[in-house]
This record gives structure tokens, C-alpha cells and sequence, in this order.
């Protein structure tokens, strides 16, 4: 019996499965009544395990970032059954337009800011640099793999102001974004302590945010009150293709899933100007 069909068993008489929104390759999430109400499901995969991810830690920070509004509200969870369920937020996935472009890139910068300045729960662990640590360990058999080499280089050069640290989501991309009136954070998994200009650049890569794309992300971000480094946002958004590296050749490597699938060779290319 797979996970998903233990769950579905455990959960009849509360869940019902209205529609399938993501199969990925670590979890599938679901659009789902639970209790009556309108929410989604996340089901991690029986291997997913072996990812090391601190379901725990990403529960506490969610909660602790409720008062700020902008992530869905937690109904359940299960660490030993691999699920989370929050409420349904209605929105949509952002895009940016002409008209709205200049808006809405600040008002992400002013969200992306709110939760930078939001308190590091206490004893939190840092779970971004523990899933760098483990894709190093992991992936040691890879001894004369060059994109690794350097992503792991720069990664030690760029994490070396850690007094600068910053509650950070560490996994922004648009996909994990839904605009509402607001806009709402998803896919906490990462979540944790780390350099400020993760976050932008992450986002910044996602979007494919050009120079003045990113002065609107700027100002609301900063109120125009602090210069941007834009070498320093290069290099994070330069790592982060890597990272994105490091995390596909750690999921091929543990799961059933191939290099093919998840189109390792076509990111090393990417990666080749970067060496």
C-alpha cells in the first residue's frame, strides 16, 4: 500500500480529495475538503525520508509567522504520517504585466521584508544550511563533479556573514507566491536563518526580473533607504542555479527518479558559464 492510499484510509470520515494540484517529485499536494473546510493537503513520498526534512521545525515557523498574515493557516499535521494541511487561500499564481508590474514587485519586496525582520524563533534550526550539509555529505561519490565543486565553493565564500542572518523562506520562486489582495508565502520546508539576499535572489531568478524589475523589488524591500549590492545579489542568484543542481542530483540519487526526469544535463549546460 503506497503513502498516499495509508492516508486516504486513515483520513476518510475528515478528507475528501477534490483535485490533484501537484505531483512533484519529493510530494504530491492535493486540493481537499478537511472537516468541511476548503483546504490543501501535502503527502510526502515514502522515500522523501531520506531528504532529512525537519517537518517540525517547519510547523513551528509557520505558526510563529501567523500575526503577519501571509501564510494559510495550519488545520493539521502529522510528522510521522508525512502530511500537512492548511486552509485554501483563493488567488492565483503571480505574473507580471506591463500594468501592474512596478505595483506588485513592491509590494513583494515590502512582504519579503516583513517576514526578514520577523524574530528567529527560538532554537530553530537552520534547515537551509543543514540541506546544504547533507547534499555535500550525501553526494561525496560525485568526488570530481565540477558544478558541485563550485557550488559548494561559493556557497562557503557567500555564508560567511552569518551575524547578518535574517528569518528567511529560502525557497522562493513564483510558484510558491499566490497574489490575493495580499500576497501569501507557501512550501515552508526550507525555512530558516540565512542571508537576506537569498530570499531576493531567489525570487529575482523565479521572475526573471530585469534591472529595473528589480529597483521596484528594491524599494519596497528597503524603502529606498539602503543601497542594493548588486554584486552580492549576482553571486546569490549564481548560487542558486547550483543549489537547484545540488538538490536534483540528491533526489536522483535516493529516489527512483532519473537524471532524465529531472533534467540534470540540460542544467549543467546552464551551468557551464558559471565555472
Amino acid at each position: 500500500m503506497s503513502n498516499l492510499e495509508r492516508i486516504f484510509n486513515a483520513y476518510k470520515k475528515e478528507l475528501v480529495i477534490l483535485e490533484t494540484i501537484k505531483t512533484g517529485p519529493v510530494s504530491d499536494i492535493f486540493l481537499c475538503k478537511y472537516k468541511e473546510k476548503k483546504a490543501v493537503i501535502r503527502i510526502d513520498k515514502t522515500w522523501s525520508v531520506q531528504m532529512k526534512f525537519d517537518r517540525s521545525t517547519e510547523v513551528e515557523i509557520i505558526n510563529k509567522l501567523q500575526p503577519i498574515k501571509f501564510t494559510p493557516k495550519i488545520l493539521h499535521h502529522d510528522v510521522e504520517k508525512k502530511i500537512l494541511i492548511w486552509e485554501y487561500i483563493e488567488g492565483k499564481e503571480v505574473f507580471l504585466k506591463s500594468e501592474n508590474k512596478k505595483n506588485l514587485l513592491e509590494l513583494l519586496g515590502k512582504t519579503i521584508k516583513k517576514l526578514h525582520i520577523t524574530e528567529v524563533p527560538k532554537n530553530t534550526k537552520n534547515i537551509f544550511l543543514n540541506s546544504i550539509e547533507f547534499y555535500k555529505k550525501n553526494l561525496l561519490k560525485y568526488s570530481n563533479n565540477k558544478f558541485l565543486d563550485r557550488g559548494f565553493s561559493i556557497f562557503d565564500r557567500l555564508s560567511d556573514n552569518s551575524n547578518e542572518y535574517v528569518l528567511s523562506h529560502n525557497d522562493l520562486n513564483k510558484s510558491n507566491i499566490i497574489l490575493n489582495q495580499n500576497l501569501y508565502f507557501l512550501d515552508w520546508e526550507y525555512a530558516g536563518p540565512n542571508d537576506p539576499y537569498f530570499d531576493l535572489a531567489s525570487i529575482s531568478m523565479s521572475l526573471e526580473l530585469n534591472d529595473d524589475d528589480i529597483n521596484y523589488l528594491w524599494k519596497g524591500y528597503s524603502g529606498n533607504k539602503s543601497l542594493l549590492d548588486r554584486e552580492k545579489l549576482q553571486n546569490w542568484s549564481i548560487f542558486s542555479i547550483f543549489l537547484d543542481y545540488m538538490w536534483r542530483l540528491t533526489v536522483a540519487d535516493l529516489s527512483k527518479i532519473t537524471n532524465k526526469e529531472l533534467q540534470i544535463r540540460a542544467l549543467e549546460n546552464k551551468l557551464a558559464n558559471f565555472l
